[in-house]
């Protein structure tokens, strides 16, 4: 799209992690080559999102969405883009990285509203005991000056994206702060704690809400059974079909093993969650869910201890207690993704631009540091409303939230099989693909 192009070799891991105490773990150093391409007439990319959700993507051209303030751009990013390279974009044959996107649209909100999180629905969609391809769907939630929600969506036809009637919220005075997807149904969670449903068999029709959380969800995933959905201190487990309560967990209070990467000795208490993956591959996630008696497989949970750093957790859902952890410093986390392959790795970014690849089959190891290619004012990453204890540790004002706007920093989003994709809070997308054998 004629963007400015970087090219530009971040720091090896070791010296990535520099802010970080060391341990007898460290990574090992290696030097990665990061392409930047900078988006003309985007001034930061506050969410990215990928129309890849599957793990088995059947489309030559993956579509990808970055929000920036009110206004939405889209691109179709070739394939290519992913085959060569070491954990970053092409490196064999010399291709322009501004030729592997494609202006698809602008999709433009109201002067005073920001987007709150954005998602892609593709592929198959189940109706009753069969099953049919939808039309790709793209939906965006939108928050004006007061917190007031909305929720858009377009149709892809063709090269076109073409408007349809807006969802129907039984509550628009809160704003959408998650959504998420199965084959039958789309889940939004809001500021107030409440999670509602729509159908997909039926253009998104609405089912019901119900009110699961007394106060802000900070993370919603979904499976053709169950939601589960998390905020400050507790993580539930409800039904998908009518969100019936399966379980409850405080997190809250959690004593932690042994965190690896931790030099200290004492054992760490957990205390505020911040975010939530649940993997979408079938390792972590598809054998871990045959029917509908109750969960299994595993969820990924970034959050605080008492002290203020900031943990990784591995929890296990049929048996409701973490199975790992571990320490990422004092580092602010703003997005975390599992893959983009079957077994990983979980991918954390963090709010100066550092990508960490962490190997959660082997007790939360850090594979890797990455350097998105810029730094920002940590000032810049907010997480929605934060605790007194939160605002103490990151230094910041009550000023230093606005309405709306969540997880500021660094953004993620994977490319099942291919690749993952990091925008930063200067308009600029990197393409990260794994260096292959050989």
């Amino acid at each position: 799209p004629g963007g400015r192009r970087r090219r530009v070799r971040s720091m090896g891991a070791q010296a990535c992690c520099s802010g970080r105490a060391k341990s007898s773990q460290a990574p090992v150093a290696e030097s990665y080559e990061i392409c930047v391409e900078v988006l003309p007439g985007v001034d930061r990319i506050t969410g990215i999102a990928s129309s890849a959700a599957s793990f088995a993507p059947t489309d030559d051209w993956v579509k990808v969405a970055v929000a920036s303030g009110s206004r939405i751009h889209v691109y179709r990013v070739h394939t290519d883009a992913y085959n060569r390279g070491p954990w970053g974009p092409v490196n064999g044959p010399r291709r322009s990285i501004s030729s592997m996107f494609t202006a698809v649209a602008v999709l433009e909100g109201s002067k005073q509203d920001v987007v709150t999180c954005m998602l892609w629905a593709n592929g198959q969609v189940a109706d009753g005991v069969t099953s049919r391809v939808a039309p790709t769907i793209f939906l965006a939630a939108f928050a004006d000056a007061v917190g007031a929600g909305s929720l858009r969506h377009w149709q892809l036809q063709g090269a076109t994206m073409k408007e349809m009637k807006p969802l129907v919220l039984e509550d628009s005075t809160a704003s959408i702060v998650h959504m998420d997807l199965s084959t039958q149904h789309l889940y939004t969670a809001d500021t107030t704690g409440r999670i509602s449903v729509f159908d997909r068999r039926k253009e998104f029709a609405a089912k019901g809400s119900k009110k699961l959380h007394s106060q802000e969800i900070r993370g919603l995933e979904a499976d053709e059974y169950f939601v589960y959905s998390m905020d400050v201190g507790t993580l539930l487990v409800s039904r998908s079909e009518d969100l019936s309560a399966v379980s409850s967990s405080d997190l809250r209070g959690t004593t932690l093993p042994p965190c690896i990467g931790d030099i200290g000795t004492a054992r760490r208490t957990f205390h505020t969650a911040r975010l939530l993956c649940r993997p979408r591959s079938r390792w972590a996630f598809g054998h871990g869910c045959r029917g509908a008696s109750a969960p299994r497989g595993m969820l990924f949970v970034v959050g605080l201890d008492k002290s203020g750093d900031t943990i990784l957790l591995q929890w296990h859902t049929g048996a409701s207690q973490v199975v790992s952890a571990g320490y990422a410093g004092r580092a602010q986390v703003s997005a975390v993704q599992f893959g983009p392959f079957d077994n990983g790795p979980i991918l954390l970014a963090m709010q100066d631009g550092t990508i960490e690849l962490w190997d959660w089959g082997k007790g939360m190891q850090i594979q890797a540091c990455l350097l998105h290619g810029v730094s920002f004012p940590a000032a810049l990453g907010t997480l929605g409303p934060l605790s007194a204890r939160e605002r103490e540790v990151n230094g910041l004002s009550a000023a230093d939230t606005p309405v709306g706007l969540q997880n500021l920093g660094t953004r993620l989003t994977v490319e099942p099989g291919r690749g993952f994709v990091s925008g930063g809070l200067d308009g600029s997308l990197c393409i990260w693909s794994r260096k292959m054998d050989g």
